[in-house]
């Protein structure tokens, strides 16, 4: 998702390569959230930690969607 609404802003908008690169960011970030929240999911489900781990790879999901609005839709 990130990539493809990277690609569409860069052809909409001209847009720097550091604010298409940030945005890609918000992506690898949640990549790396959901990766430790199915690994913990397996070791501990309902734990704090893993409430957490999980909000806060909503969180991000929710920044690159955003992110990405912005990039295509300014």
């Amino acid at each position: 998702m990130a990539d493809f609404s990277g690609m569409m802003s860069v052809d909409i908008h001209s847009w720097n390569t550091i604010t298409i690169l940030s945005h890609q960011g918000y992506s690898f970030l949640v990549t790396v959230l959901f990766g430790f929240a199915v690994g913990w999911s397996y070791t501990q489900p309902f734990s704090k930690t893993a409430l957490f781990i999980y909000i806060m790879c909503t969180l991000g999901m929710f920044a690159c969607v955003y992110s990405g609005y912005q990039l295509v839709f300014s």
